[in-house]
């Protein structure tokens, strides 16, 4: 059975502008009848030894290549974008590499989407480098640096297609790539992967309202990346609200880091002042007939945030976030 049991892989999918194409054939599987393959054997061994082809069950793949229609693809559902000109080389390679991972990316009739999932685990296996993250409180550094620009891009898309949102969370500070091309604040999302639980950390995820499968595709035209969704035509008209603004944040004061890794007599300035700010996004889906498919609301509390200073060792106190 080792040498015949074999799972069937599906196919890789595509939009070719009107239609579902397949960029890469189905592969049926197999699994070996065990008791037919001894009654057969058996028989060749008591009659004329002839040859025993071996019995095994056809299984076949969820994305059968030779039959696309059966997914029930036919339109494009949403659409998401986002600018990350500005982003240094490690970012602008992360988005990259995370818009290849996602693009293809097959959800089943009432199967749920997860952006973690769909990338797999943020590493150096799949081509990801160090680049900058927020970090809780603070600015780091680590693998998938500028992966949520992709995750914010896919938010998009799904946010103004109408899907159903299972799992969402916004940004802690305001970061002004996802506010590029007029994007108002708070329509991003961020994920996070924890060492040693990938897929127990923050994700993103949203649900196929439909009976058919949906597609997802990503791509990189620099400076943007765009992520389109398609599935069967739902009917949906979504109906989402000018931001609502709440209360606002002062900015903190200045506050000084000392980092034993920086040369002697540096002061650097590693993050910026910006102010806090509350706002809010009211969505209501309709289905064809008008009908009130989904209502909900998507509120950001963006934290305030002060300057920043890292200084070498002999440096400590003499910066303007000294004392803080």
């Amino acid at each position: 059975s080792d040498s015949v049991d074999a799972d069937p892989v599906n196919a890789k999918v595509a939009w070719d502008g009107t239609k579902l194409k397949a960029i890469e054939n189905s592969v049926d599987g197999a699994k070996l009848r065990p008791q037919a393959m001894a009654d057969a054997v058996s028989a060749s061994f008591l009659g004329g030894h002839t040859p025993v082809e071996i019995p095994v069950t056809v299984l076949k793949p969820e994305v059968d290549g030779s039959n696309l229609d059966t997914l029930g693809i036919t339109t494009k559902l949403g659409v998401g974008s986002s600018n990350f000109d500005g982003s240094d080389d490690a970012r602008s390679t992360n988005i990259q590499v995370g818009a290849d991972l996602l693009n293809g990316t097959l959800i089943p009739p009432h199967g749920t989407f997860s952006f973690n999932h769909s990338i797999g685990v943020i590493g150096p296996e799949l081509g990801f480098v160090e680049g900058q993250v927020i970090d809780g409180e603070k600015i780091g550094r680590e693998y998938g640096g500028g992966i949520c620009q992709v995750s914010t891009t896919v938010f998009r898309a799904a946010f103004f297609a109408g899907m159903p949102i299972v799992e969402g969370w916004p940004h802690r500070w305001r970061l002004g790539f996802y506010e590029a091309d007029d994007w108002t604040p708070g329509l991003d999302a961020s994920i996070m992967q924890p060492e040693g639980d990938p897929f127990g950390g923050g994700d993103f995820r949203f649900e196929n309202p439909s009976d058919s499968w949906m597609l997802v595709e990503s791509y990189v035209d620099y400076p943007r990346v765009f992520v389109i969704i398609y599935g069967a035509d739902l009917g949906y008209n979504v109906d989402i609200s000018d931001p609502v603004y709440g209360a606002t944040y002062d900015p903190l004061g200045p506050s000084e880091i000392v980092d034993d890794t920086l040369p002697a007599g540096t002061i650097q300035q590693s993050e910026w002042a910006a102010p806090g700010l509350d706002v809010d996004y009211y969505r209501t889906v309709y289905d064809k007939d008008g009908n009130t498919v989904l209502s909900d609301d998507w509120p950001t509390t963006f934290y305030a945030r002060g300057d920043v200073y890292k200084v070498s060792p002999d440096m400590a106190g003499q910066s303007p976030g000294a004392g803080n």
